[in-house]
């Protein structure tokens, strides 16, 4: 996936994975443009798949943040007599994230996700629970993600469903100020007919570099195995089992990326990831301080006026940061 993110307001986007979500949201009236694409590259013979996702993604305030997306599709794959090329438009998809609580703040970070797509043959609906702590220098993300959707038929016909199921989890260490490394991982399970159709898992690790004012972050996901042939393997009697791992016949490995050109009004802590300001949360407010990690606010100035600061903590205190 290769991910492009242009924020023309104050804030930041800085993410450290490229396909786990985390739970942080943008402060209201932040906009960002966020050009998306995912490549999957394998199979026995050439096989090209680019999906691409045009998002303009926007903060409400109170915790929440929307988002719409144009999606297009253009795929190559040679079927042994020609290369077979097709493009196509893909519908539009619109979503709602909502931030409960903070993962460097709060015990845990929690979030909601809603989504739906409507193309002219296909709707979709999806939602997801995202969770992810900070803990010193690592941060650990899990997604929970379901998807259906729902395929008109000719005739009157009853519609077609399919169901996917995908468990996403992600960590990363920070190796400095700019660099963190880390670790994805991705099953995703496709259901037709109350059937389990396909049951892939992927792994591979991740690296993001951030700056002041731009962010990078790359993931390499393999296709590692076939958990429904696994399942298959595990039911054959020993002397029908093949010996060795079971893997897919025809692998595919999906590359991503994302990178970030930051606004004007953000900063980066001396430890951490970056901050939000957020203007419409007054100081001493637990959701949204800037702890650092360590889980403190961080003194605006020397001696400012946080009561840990040595100061009374008034409301003419600056603003505190969110981490993003």
């Amino acid at each position: 996936m290769i991910v492009g993110s242009f924020a023309p307001t104050a804030g930041a986007s800085e993410r450290l994975f490229t396909y786990t979500n985390q739970t942080p949201v943008l402060q209201a009236g932040q906009v960002e443009i966020e050009p998306s694409f995912t490549s999957q590259i394998g199979r026995k013979s050439y096989y090209h798949r680019l999906d691409h996702r045009m998002e303009l993604e926007w903060g409400l305030g109170k915790n929440i943040q929307t988002a719409v997306y144009l999606n297009f599709r253009a795929q190559a794959h040679d079927d042994g007599a020609a290369m077979v090329k097709e493009t196509k438009f893909r519908g539009f998809s619109h979503e709602f994230k909502f931030a409960l609580s903070d993962p460097v703040a709060d015990p845990l970070g929690v979030g909601l996700y809603v989504e739906y797509g409507i193309q002219a043959h296909e709707y979709e609906l999806e939602a997801k629970v995202l969770l992810d702590k900070a803990v010193g220098p690592v941060l650990l993300a899990f997604n929970a993600v379901g998807e259906v959707e729902i395929k008109p038929q000719a005739g009157g016909a009853d519609p077609e469903l399919e169901g996917k199921l995908i468990i996403l989890f992600g960590t990363s260490f920070r190796l400095s100020d700019h660099v963190h490394l880390g670790f994805e991982l991705r099953e995703l399970n496709v259901f037709e007919h109350g059937e389990v159709e396909l049951a892939l898992l992927s792994a591979g690790p991740a690296l993001s570099i951030t700056g002041e004012r731009a962010w990078f972050a790359a993931t390499v996901l393999p296709q590692i195995l076939d958990l429904k042939a696994a399942t298959h393997h595990a039911r054959r009697s020993p002397t029908d089992r093949p010996v060795g791992p079971v893997l897919r016949r025809r692998p595919s490995v999906r590359i991503g990326t994302r990178s970030g050109l930051l606004g004007v009004g953000c900063r980066r802590s001396r430890r951490g990831p970056l901050r939000r300001s957020r203007p419409d949360r007054l100081p001493g407010e637990k959701y949204g301080e800037d702890t650092g990690g360590h889980g403190r606010p961080i003194c605006p100035t020397p001696g400012g006026n946080l009561p840990h600061c040595g100061g009374g903590g008034d409301a003419e205190s600056p603003p505190h940061r969110l981490r993003r």
